[in-house]
């Protein structure tokens, strides 16, 4: 093999580590006329990446339909209070919004874009400026190429039937994005990608 030759690199795999994580809860969005939103929580205290396995952590799944401004608003309140009674860290984080200015659905030039998701993610954003709570965001093609769909199923995460609950799934994306990228947690999660 000669110098020259590009080094290959390992894609994430489980690693196991020591390192105490806290009990935590992240809430997931793919925000847009209908939000697609997730939960997932980790909350026994005293684990460790050698320690945890996918029972320990725990999905719940919904959506919003129509103007729903208030009902997130509501949500995330609802949510923060619940991390706070359970004693977990709370985390934000939503798919980003990118403005493609000529991207188009085929009809008399009417751009194929739901500004109103930009209304969502600033509600997302003054919540976790006015709570203290961490937030990520992430494009939308980095959520599809991190957590495929062959990835989700694998951790029995993939909500079916497919099209309809795709915003859900998106949401899905993003917590498991913001677990192994931002919190660092391997362990059991891409344990499971692994054939």
């Amino acid at each position: 093999m000669s110098s020259s030759e590009p080094t290959q690199k390992l894609a994430i795999t489980g690693q196991r580590s020591k390192r105490i994580i806290r009990p935590f809860s992240v809430y997931a969005f793919d925000p847009g006329g209908t939000t697609g939103a997730c939960i997932i929580e980790m909350r026994k205290d005293g684990q460790t990446g050698e320690t945890l396995t996918l029972d320990d952590f725990h999905i719940e799944v919904h959506q919003f339909a129509g103007q729903h401004h208030f009902a997130l608003i509501r949500a995330l309140d609802n949510w923060h209070r619940s991390c706070y009674l359970k004693n977990l860290d709370p985390h934000l984080v939503t798919e980003a919004f990118t403005f493609r200015q000529h991207a188009t659905d085929g009809s008399f030039g009417k751009a194929k874009v739901e500004l109103i998701s930009c209304e969502y993610i600033g509600i997302m954003k003054m919540f976790s400026q006015q709570c203290n709570v961490p937030m990520q965001s992430y494009m939308s093609s980095e959520g599809k190429g991190f957590a495929t769909d062959l990835k989700l199923e694998k951790l029995g995460w993939f909500q079916t039937p497919k099209t309809p609950k795709r915003h859900m799934n998106d949401a899905v994306r993003q917590a498991v994005c913001y677990i192994v990228k931002e919190l660092r947690i391997y362990s059991p999660l891409t344990d499971t990608w692994k054939d």
